[in-house]
C-alpha cells in the first residue's frame, strides 16, 4: 500500500510540476486550447489559426482531431489555471482507483494492491500519463468501459451496461480510433445478450455508444467542414480491402508482424509472455474469465488488422512510437485479466455462484 501511495503522489508531483512542452500537445491539443481560450468557440478558433498560417493549408489536420483534451485544457484555463496537466494525474489517481475497485469484488484485497501497483508502474503508462498526450485519456475512458461492460456480462444489469456504452462513446471524442473496436465489443454484446434472451440491450449499448460518439463528427463536417485533415480515416483504409488479393498478401503480413514485434512493441514483449504464460498455467480458468478474454482477443486482432491497413501503400515504416500510444489502451485490461484468473479458486467459484443466482 505504502508504496502504491508513493508512486501515485510521484506522479501526481511530476505532472503537475513539469508545463506542456510535448512537441505534439504544444502544436496541437494546448495550442487548440488556447485558441479556444482567445476565440471562445471552435469556428472562431479555426478561422483564427487559418489566418495566422495563410500559406499553409493545416486547419483540417488541426481541428479534426477528437476535442476532448482540448476543451478540458480550456475549462481549466477559463478556470485560472496555468497548466492543465493536473487533468492527466487526476486521471491516472481515478484509473488506479478504480482499477483497484474492479478488482477488490472478485479477487482477495492483497492480490488487488499488487495488480494495482504493477497497473501504476507500467513505465509507459506511467510516462505517457505525464505528457499532455491524448492517449493516456483515451485509455482512462476505453479501459473503465471495457470493465463495465465484463460487469455486465456478470450482473446482467442494465446499469453498468449504459456506463460501458456512454464510456467508450467518451473515448471516440479522446481518440477517433474506438469505432474498429468497438466493432468486436458489439459481436459480443450481441452473441451474450441473444444467448441470455436479452435481445434489446446490445442494441441499447449501441445507441449510447453512437450517441456520443458520432456528434463531433457531425459539428466538425457541418459546421466546420472538415473531412479529417490530412491523414484519412480509419474507414478508407478499408477501401484496400475490397480485394482479396490485398488482405492475403503473405510476405505484408510477415513484414508487419516482425516489424510490431521487434520494433514498434518491443516494449510490451514481458506482457506478452506473461499473458501466454498465465493462459497456459491457469486453463481451467479461462473459460470463468471467457468473455473478458474474447474482449482482448478481439481487441489485439482487431489492432493487427488496423496496423496492416494503415501499412498498404506505405513504403518505409516509422519509429513505432504512435503504435506504442495507442497500445497502452490494452495494458490495464490485460492485467486484469490476469489478475483475475491468477486469484484464489475459491474466491473465483463464490463470484461464479453468485453471479449465476442473480
Amino acid at each position: 500500500m505504502g508504496l502504491l501511495i508513493f508512486f501515485l503522489l510521484s506522479h501526481f508531483v511530476i505532472t503537475v510540476y513539469w508545463p506542456v512542452f510535448r512537441s505534439d500537445s504544444l502544436t496541437l491539443y494546448d495550442l487548440r486550447a488556447k485558441l479556444l481560450f482567445t476565440e471562445q468557440s471552435f469556428p472562431g478558433a479555426a478561422a483564427r489559426f487559418d489566418n495566422q498560417l495563410a500559406n499553409m493549408d493545416w486547419t483540417g489536420a488541426v481541428f479534426s482531431h477528437a476535442p476532448m483534451t482540448s476543451l478540458v485544457h480550456t475549462w481549466l484555463y477559463l478556470s485560472g489555471w496555468a497548466s492543465p496537466k493536473v487533468f492527466y494525474a487526476l486521471l491516472f489517481l481515478s484509473l488506479a482507483i478504480l482499477f483497484y475497485y474492479f478488482l477488490s469484488g472478485y479477487v482477495p484485497r492483497y492480490h488487488a494492491l499488487l495488480f494495482t501497483l504493477v497497473m501504476v508502474t507500467i513505465p509507459f503508462s506511467y510516462v505517457y500519463a505525464t505528457a499532455s498526450y491524448p492517449h493516456f485519456a483515451f485509455t482512462f475512458y476505453f479501459s473503465l468501459g471495457t470493465f463495465f461492460l465484463c460487469r455486465w456480462i456478470r450482473l446482467q444489469k442494465t446499469g453498468p451496461l449504459l456506463l460501458a456504452g456512454i464510456l467508450l462513446g467518451l473515448s471516440a471524442w479522446v481518440r477517433q480510433v474506438t469505432g474498429i473496436f468497438f466493432i468486436g465489443y458489439l459481436v459480443i454484446a450481441l452473441y451474450f445478450g441473444f444467448s441470455r434472451r436479452r435481445f434489446f440491450a446490445p442494441f441499447l449499448f449501441a445507441a449510447c455508444y453512437f450517441s456520443i460518439a458520432s456528434l463531433w463528427n457531425i459539428y466538425s463536417k457541418n459546421v466546420l467542414d472538415l473531412t479529417g485533415g490530412i491523414v484519412p480515416p480509419i474507414s478508407e483504409g478499408f477501401s484496400y480491402l475490397l480485394t482479396i488479393e490485398r488482405f492475403l498478401l503473405i510476405w505484408k503480413w510477415k513484414n508487419v508482424l516482425d516489424w510490431l514485434w521487434n520494433t514498434a512493441l518491443v516494449g510490451f514483449q514481458v506482457v506478452h509472455y506473461l499473458l501466454l504464460l498465465t493462459i497456459i498455467l491457469y486453463i481451467n480458468r479461462v473459460w470463468k474469465h471467457r468473455f473478458l478474454f474474447l474482449i482482448i482477443l478481439s481487441n489485439l486482432l482487431l489492432f493487427l488488422i488496423g496496423v496492416y491497413i494503415s501499412s498498404l501503400g506505405r513504403e518505409e515504416w516509422s519509429h513505432g512510437s504512435s503504435v506504442q500510444r495507442l497500445y497502452i489502451m490494452f495494458l490495464p485490461i490485460i492485467w486484469y485479466f490476469i489478475a483475475l484468473i491468477t486469484a484464489e479458486p475459491r474466491l473465483l467459484n463464490s463470484e461464479s455462484s453468485s453471479s449465476q443466482n442473480k
